[in-house]
C-alpha cells in the first residue's frame, strides 16, 4: 500500500480538524453501541466487537491515523507508515467509496434518529467531504505514481475476507450484500468484483485530483 519512496506528509490544519472530527464521530457511534448493548442485557465487549465489524467504522480509523499521524513530534515506524502520503491516498479512496456506497445503497435500508443520526452523518459525509478536501489541499500538483491505485485495494480486500471470516465464525454480516447466507457465494463474488471496479475508478479520480494526469 506504500512506495518506500514516498514523502511524509505534512502538518496541516484540514488533517488535524478531520482526525478530531472522526475521532469524535467514532466515540459517539461506539457510545451508542455500548448503550443499546447494556440495554439488551448484553456486555461492553459484544458492542465492541459490532463495532470493529463495519468497514465504515475501520475505514474511519484509518483516516483518523493518517491524518493524525503528521502531529505526532516523534514517530516510530508504525507512525511512519500512517504518516506516508501514499496511504492517505489509500485512505481517502476508502472514505470517499464509504460514502458513496452508503448514500446509493444503504441509506435507505434505515432511520436513524437523535445522536444516532448525528453520528451517521459524521461518518458517511462529513469525513468523507473532509477527506478529500484534505487530500486535494495537501497533495495538489504532487506526483503519484499510478501503480499506487491498485496497491491502495490492500484496504478493501483486505476487509473483505476480515468481513466474510468473522461472518463465517460468528454468523454476523454487517452489509446485506456481504451477506453469505442470505445471497450466496456467487452473489458475493459478484458483488466484491462491482465494488473492487468502483473502488478502482475512485482511487484513480482521487489520484487525479491529487497530481493530475501524470503518471
Amino acid at each position: 500500500m506504500v512506495d518506500a519512496k514516498d514523502g511524509l506528509e505534512t502538518r496541516s490544519r484540514t488533517g488535524l480538524a478531520l482526525a478530531l472530527l472522526a475521532l469524535a464521530a467514532l466515540v459517539l457511534q461506539l457510545a451508542i453501541l455500548v448503550d443499546v448493548a447494556l440495554g439488551q442485557g448484553r456486555t461492553v465487549l459484544h458492542a465492541i466487537g459490532q463495532f470493529i465489524a463495519y468497514f465504515t467504522v475501520l475505514t474511519n480509523l484509518f483516516v483518523m491515523l493518517v491524518a493524525f499521524a503528521p502531529w505526532i513530534a516523534r514517530r516510530g515506524p508504525v507512525l511512519g507508515f500512517f504518516a506516508r502520503s501514499s496511504v492517505l491516498g489509500a485512505a481517502t479512496s476508502a472514505i470517499v467509496l464509504v460514502g458513496i456506497v452508503y448514500h446509493l445503497l444503504l441509506r435507505e435500508t434505515w432511520d436513524p434518529q437523535g445522536w444516532q443520526r448525528v453520528a451517521d452523518v459524521g461518518l458517511h459525509y462529513v469525513v468523507p467531504t473532509l477527506a478529500l478536501v484534505h487530500w486535494i489541499a495537501t497533495r495538489r500538483g504532487r506526483r503519484i505514481p499510478i501503480r499506487h491505485i491498485v496497491l491502495w485495494c490492500a484496504w478493501p480486500a483486505t476487509y473483505l475476507g476480515y468481513a466474510l471470516l468473522r461472518g463465517a465464525a460468528t454468523g454476523f454480516y454487517p452489509y446485506p450484500f456481504l451477506d453469505v447466507p442470505a445471497v450466496g457465494w456467487h452473489a458475493i463474488g459478484l458483488n466484491a468484483l462491482a465494488l473492487l471496479a468502483a473502488f478502482l475508478a475512485l482511487s484513480a479520480g482521487v489520484r487525479w485530483l491529487g497530481s493530475g494526469t501524470r503518471v
